[in-house]
């Protein structure tokens, strides 16, 4: 496939032109819009009671940085980037069930909890949390009129979306790359 052809017709799920600072209901609301567009998602997974006992046997009581470490662990959970598509949402601040292109061998399907977002790119702007946006309306497209990301940034196991969703195998020479559909 010619990147080229990539670049001006397919939405990134790896690449961002601009990043938008945005308040938490607002990560929400843009998630619950990317339906069948790839998008790349970073939360915190829930606490698992696996990995705080893992983490009581490790901790050092006479050391600080290992108690504050394990103060993190079990209030906040760890993170977690997920690229794929939305399969269905439960409501603004609830879970989104996100189907995870990256995933070999088992379910793909991964629940996303709202309140937990992080970041997402979406449509190559990154949305990220912070001081809530000044702006009325948030972009939910890159500004380029031209190409939708920068090709020489591309690199092998990017995810791209148009009709279909595309996973980059191979980089040929500077204007082709060999890609795989994802059904």
């Amino acid at each position: 496939m010619s990147k080229d052809l990539l670049a001006r017709d397919a939405w990134s799920g790896d690449h961002f032109s601009q990043e938008v600072k945005t308040g938490m209901t607002e990560l929400a609301a843009i998630l619950t819009q990317c339906r069948d567009t790839i998008f790349t998602v970073s939360f915190k997974k829930k606490v698992d009671l696996s990995d705080i006992e893992a983490n009581l046997k490790k901790i050092n009581l006479k050391d600080a940085k290992s108690i504050k470490s394990l103060q993190k662990s079990v209030t906040e959970g760890e993170n977690c980037e997920i690229t794929g598509y939305l399969s269905n949402v439960e409501n603004d601040l609830g879970r989104s069930l996100v189907i995870d292109l990256n995933v070999q061998g088992k379910s793909p399907f991964r629940q996303v909890d709202h309140r937990t977002i992080n970041w997402i790119i979406f449509k190559n702007v990154k949305y990220s949390l912070g001081k809530k946006s000044t702006q009325e309306d948030l972009p939910l497209k890159a500004d380029s009129a031209d190409n939708k990301w920068d090709t020489s940034k591309l690199q092998l196991k990017n995810w791209f979306s148009s009709t279909a969703y595309y996973r980059v195998n191979s980089i040929t020479d500077k204007n082709n790359a060999v890609v795989s559909e994802k059904k």
